[in-house]
């Protein structure tokens, strides 16, 4: 059985291997709402990234105590906000940065 830190350390590959999947769409496409449409994915995917990666951090016993808590788009991971928030269908909205 693997621990929940090797499973988050998997999702974070997996989600690396999709946006690197995701750039080479991009590049072999010349129509801009196709485009629109693949950078819209991989935006969640690069926030997909961060927040196993903040899940990897919480899980690793030698981090936890010392780390700064990771933000995600549901607040600061761990903390009771978090996960109040990530229960709700879709979390916080959050505005992108252009």
């Amino acid at each position: 059985m693997k621990t929940n830190k090797q499973i988050a350390r998997e999702g974070v590959n997996a989600e690396h291997s999709a946006i690197r999947q995701y750039n080479r769409m991009l590049k072999q496409t010349k129509d801009p709402h196709t485009k629109k449409v693949i950078r819209h994915i991989n935006s969640e995917e690069r926030m997909h990234v961060r927040e196993f990666s903040a899940l990897a951090k919480h899980k690793d016993k030698e981090v936890k105590n010392t780390a700064k808590r990771s933000k995600t788009r549901y607040g600061t991971y761990g903390t009771k906000e978090y996960y109040k928030n990530i229960g709700k269908k879709g979390g916080k909205s959050r505005k992108r940065k252009r």
